[in-house]
C-alpha cells in the first residue's frame, strides 16, 4: 500500500494500535527535507466523517486528505493524552477562535461522553495568556 510513497524516497513507519487504542493505526511518513506527516487510521463512523470533510492536498508522492482545525481538535480530544489536550487548547489560540469553537461544538456530540467533558474544560478555560 505504501510502495509509491517509499519509491518517492519517504520512510513509512506503521504503528498498529492495540484493541483498546483510540485509533487502529498511526502511520508516520517522513521525507528528506520535510516535516513528518502522521496518518491516523480510525475505528468509528465519526472518524470517517472527519476524513470525508478533509481537504485533498497534493504532495510530490501522493494526494492526502488534510483535516480542518476543528476536526483536528476533535481528534486530539479523542486521543485524550495530556499533550493531546494541551494541543487541542493551543489550536483554539487563533483570531478565529469563535468560529472554531462553534464548529467543534457542532460536532462534539458524536464523541464519547468523556471527550465532551474534556472539551467543556478546554473551551471554558479560554485563551491562554503569555507568561
Amino acid at each position: 500500500m505504501w510502495s509509491n510513497v517509499r519509491t518517492a524516497g519517504a520512510t513509512v513507519d506503521v504503528r498498529r494500535g492495540a484493541p483498546d487504542d483510540p485509533f487502529h493505526a498511526v502511520i508516520r511518513i517522513s521525507a528528506p527535507g520535510s516535516s513528518p506527516v502522521d496518518v491516523l487510521v480510525g475505528r468509528f463512523a465519526w472518524q470517517r466523517d472527519v476524513v470525508a470533510r478533509a481537504t485533498p492536498v497534493s504532495l510530490p508522492m501522493a494526494t492526502i486528505p488534510v483535516v480542518s482545525a476543528a476536526d483536528l481538535v476533535l481528534l486530539k480530544i479523542y486521543a485524550g493524552g495530556p499533550q493531546d489536550l494541551v494541543d487541542a487548547q493551543r489550536l483554539l489560540e487563533t483570531p478565529e477562535r469563535g468560529s472554531l469553537v462553534a464548529e467543534v461544538e457542532s460536532r462534539i456530540a458524536a464523541l464519547p461522553a468523556g471527550c465532551r467533558d474534556d472539551w467543556s474544560r478546554i473551551e471554558s478555560a479560554g485563551p491562554r495568556t503569555a507568561d
